[in-house]
């Protein structure tokens, strides 16, 4: 059948050689309507029923008593959409709807987008589930509520032992008073590949929000995914004591988990394998903002001898902050039985409790270093348990342990945390500043600044300890810098008021100093002259406020930068 597509009505539009339509839906329309912007139908399983590859399903405004079935599948290059009508927000509404059932169920299609939907008052099930096989679906910007169980999931994708579900994407969507104990808010299960989970709100849920999963389907885990960028709070197990946490890799594998902000559930993220004979491996959890949560802030490792395990996992440039509000004797940071991880460049801030890193058991071949662990201020038990021993400084369990060998213990200076704002300070300067591993490979923050970065523009690489990058000039600095880097130095880079100032141009010519605020604003600049030997210039800067400046040398080659912190 050849298809039409027009964006008021019917008209023209080519989709990889094929010819799409549009197709409407509305609650006073009819199912024996031709679907159009003047005579729409009623139902949405009608479109679902009746779209081909290339047509977008727009849905009107009003409450839809449905539970709806994808049965038609789009082509590559040819989504079929099923969207809201511009500016209106249509409800899936599951009152008196039968239970066990979802609300919309996805099996063994492929190029399918949902946007936009409002979904609730399910008695059973899932808001979305996605089941045996499928590619290219998207699931986007649809707000899920009410899901009454139990069970009463938001977004679930299921693929059993000879079926997958790849390239599934799930953005943008508010889960939220959901009831999916003893299941999640939103999973990935089984035989799920190259899945993004990103920007996601979810909250006040009955037990963990996110999480991709491996060996409850036999032999099959999720794998290769990404988690991004999503907010959970307030996700709490109603059952076995409370042990949700806000994002969990149960099992699988190539997973990254990064820029989440998870705060006031259960716990914090975890990486674990609940099922023996599996292992959780190849997972990033970087630059995550990890903060109030009840119990732990992170937390690896199969949770028994008898279950799986997790290893080869990298944890890094994360920021926890005063986890463990219930204080039930567990660390910020607890190891279970796992190995062969990294743990590098976190910012570990205790609470009242004290303790910052528990492993009773299990632990083996972990490494941890280049983290800025930040005790109490208040009287605590311990520090440190590392297999079962107590370590009550932190001098004691460098020496006992050999861990943390280049780690800071102290102060991070976070600028505002009253504030929530977990960014380095510059007044004065954090002591996190340029002090994580030169190792580590290059990455975005949590405010997606690129790190490593070339801090000062002497053409070294570093990166900051925590989930923020203290950033750099707002100006290029450029790759492979010439001579100019290497004979360009401030001295003091921290000052009061004045600096010296050496460099030597290559070729003699005219050159420029430029000085720069942390807006990027241009607030001094000097001109210098080039000569065979280096050069000195005194600059004055007492009549400029506190903050950071970078100073920007510019001449016959590169240009390159220095960062410069002036203190009153």
């Amino acid at each position: 059948m050849r298809r039409w597509v027009g964006y008021v009505g019917i008209g023209l539009l080519m989709v990889t050689g094929a010819l799409a339509t549009n197709y409407y839906v509305s609650p006073s329309g009819d199912d024996d309507n031709p679907g159009t912007i003047d005579q729409p139908w009623a139902t949405i399983q009608k479109a679902a029923d009746e779209a081909g590859p290339g047509d977008t399903v727009f849905v009107r405004d009003g409450v839809y008593y449905e539970q709806v079935q994808i049965n038609v599948s789009g082509a590559p290059g040819q989504y079929i959409v099923f969207t809201a009508y511009p500016g209106e927000t249509p409800i899936l509404d599951g009152t008196g709807g039968t239970p066990g059932e979802h609300m919309i169920y996805i099996n063994s299609q492929d190029y399918i987008k949902i946007e936009g939907f409002t979904i609730r008052n399910d008695t059973l099930a899932s808001g979305i589930f996605v089941e045996d096989a499928g590619d290219y679906i998207e699931i986007r910007n649809n707000e899920i509520y009410n899901m009454k169980g139990p069970d009463g999931m938001g977004i679930t994708v299921y693929a059993h032992v000879n079926d997958s579900v790849t390239h599934i994407t799930i953005e943008g969507n508010h889960i939220h008073d959901c009831y999916p104990a003893e299941s999640e808010a939103l999973v990935v299960n089984g035989n799920v590949f190259d899945f993004v989970i990103q920007n996601n709100l979810i909250h006040d849920v009955d037990n963990i929000g996110i999480d991709a999963i491996g060996g409850e389907v036999a032999g099959k885990v999720a794998k290769r995914g990404v988690i991004r960028g999503n907010e959970v709070y307030n996700a709490r197990a109603s059952y076995g004591g409370g042990y949700a946490a806000g994002i969990y890799i149960d099992g699988a594998q190539q997973v990254v988990v990064e820029q989440n902000r998870v705060h006031h559930c259960d716990m914090g993220i975890e990486v674990g394998c609940e099922n023996a004979g599996y292992v959780a491996e190849a997972c990033t959890v970087r630059a995550n903002l990890i903060y109030y949560n009840d119990k732990p802030g992170l937390i690896f490792g199969g949770y028994d001898a008898s279950a799986g395990r997790v290893q080869n996992c990298v944890f890094e440039n994360n920021t926890l902050f005063k986890n463990q509000v219930l204080a039930d004797g567990d660390g910020e940071v607890v190891i279970q039985y796992a190995s062969d991880n990294l743990v590098r460049n976190n910012i570990v801030y205790a609470g009242p409790q004290g303790i910052l890193l528990t492993s009773w058991g299990g632990n083996v071949n972990n490494t941890l270093d280049y983290n800025c662990w930040k005790p109490s201020s208040e009287p605590h038990a311990s520090l440190f348990v590392w297999n079962n021993t107590e370590y009550t400084t932190f001098a004691a369990y460098q020496s006992g342990t050999g861990q943390d060998a280049h780690s800071l213990d102290t102060n991070p200076l976070l600028r505002d945390t009253l504030a929530l704002d977990f960014r380095l300070d510059t007044l004065p300067l954090s002591p996190c500043v340029d002090a994580g591993d030169p190792a580590t490979p290059a990455a975005l923050d949590f405010d997606g600044i690129t790190r490593p970065r070339d801090g000062d523009g002497d053409n070294v690489a570093v990166v900051d300890i925590g989930a923020y990058e203290l950033p750099q000039a707002p100006v290029a600095v450029a790759e492979g810098a010439g001579p100019e880097a290497a004979l360009f130095r401030v001295v003091p880079q921290i000052t009061k008021g004045e600096v010296q100032v050496m460099y030597q141009l290559s070729d003699h010519g005219v050159g420029l100093l430029t000085l720069y605020d942390a807006t990027g604003r241009r607030v001094g600049r000097w001109s210098v002259a080039g000569a065979p030997s280096t050069q000195k210039r005194r600059l004055h800067l007492s009549g400029y406020p506190s903050g950071v400046y970078w100073l920007r040398l510019e001449g016959p080659k590169n240009p390159v930068s220095r960062r410069i912190v002036v203190i009153r």
